[in-house]
């Protein structure tokens, strides 16, 4: 609801003999003065790939630009879906190349540019892709979202307002509206906005981790673990929702509780290794060090 240089595409121009091409001078010579009905005027060899290829060109210099760029956009989402980032910020590019109004190669270049960590890129994206499109309506959530994080909270409060102009009844909408509201301590409009969101979806794990930021504002951490639990039977592989049940879990000094939570996440999540540290960090503190040991042997 991230991405400058461009890649020059290869023309493909007809060959054009010149006038003082053998092939030519061969041709015009046998076309005038030819006066046997059975002599065939010789012509230079072409082959067949040759001609096909001056083809191909001919046929691309008439395509008018506008195709040529929504066809290096469709190529660059079908990389994209094939796992290929690298190649698709190519045909977004080109496709920019061709028809610098084309938005939407705005807003795929800053989710690639975004899935890499460089915010700064994808915001710029977004906001030219909302120049061209104000009716984005991913690309306004996505600079939201990311104003959020940076707790730029009157940033994301604008573009919260401005989506759920676009769409008040989106999931996503609806969780960027809450948790603005949230930040901004404006309790009972975000329960009001969290209840909304959960008839949209009553599964969506934001819904859950938004209520229970509710209940840990108001101080009540045993209540927050209940919808926690609740959110994670509905959820039970959601990883943000079993790191804040860990944090719940510190709150309350439930400390074996803790470290269950933790290493069973470690397990789930081997590659992770973010989470294999803090169990090994949590292991130390507890004096734990054979269990330290074999941690620290995975992570190497």
């Amino acid at each position: 609801m991230t991405r400058f240089s461009v890649t020059r595409a290869l023309d493909l121009a007809p060959f054009k003999a010149t006038s003082s091409s053998p092939a030519t001078s061969s041709l015009t010579t046998n076309s005038l003065t030819a006066t046997d009905p059975a002599a065939k005027p010789r012509f230079a060899p072409v082959s067949r790939l040759a001609m096909a290829l001056t083809m191909v060109a001919t046929l691309a210099a008439c395509e008018p630009a506008e195709e040529r760029a929504q066809g290096h956009y469709e190529s660059g989402l079908e990389l994209v879906e094939e796992g290929d980032p690298v190649k698709a910020k190519l045909e977004f590019r080109n496709a920019l190349k061709l028809d610098d109004t084309h938005a939407k190669a705005h807003l795929e270049l800053g989710k690639l540019f975004q899935g890499e960590s460089n915010f700064g890129a994808a915001v710029g994206h977004y906001i030219a892709a909302l120049d061209l499109d104000e009716t984005l309506l991913e690309a306004h959530l996505r600079v939201g979202q990311l104003m959020l994080a940076a707790n730029r909270i009157d940033d994301a409060l604008e573009k919260s307002v401005t989506t759920y102009q676009l769409a008040p009844e989106d999931i996503e909408v609806l969780v960027l509206k809450a948790s603005v509201e949230i930040k901004l301590e404006n309790l009972d409009a975000a329960e009001d906005t969290v209840e909304d969101a959960a008839r949209v979806d009553p599964n969506s794990p934001e819904v859950w981790i938004l209520r229970t930021a509710l209940m840990r504002r108001q101080g009540e951490d045993e209540q927050a673990l209940a919808i926690i639990d609740e959110g994670l039977k509905r959820n039970p592989d959601h990883v943000a929702l079993s790191l804040l049940r860990i944090d719940v879990l510190a709150a309350l000094n439930r400390l074996d509780d803790l470290g269950d939570t933790l290493q069973g996440l470690a397990e789930t999540y081997p590659d992770r290794l973010p989470l294999r540290e803090a169990l090994v960090r949590w292991n130390l503190s507890n004096s734990d060090f054979v269990s330290a040991e074999q941690n620290l042997r995975d992570l190497a």
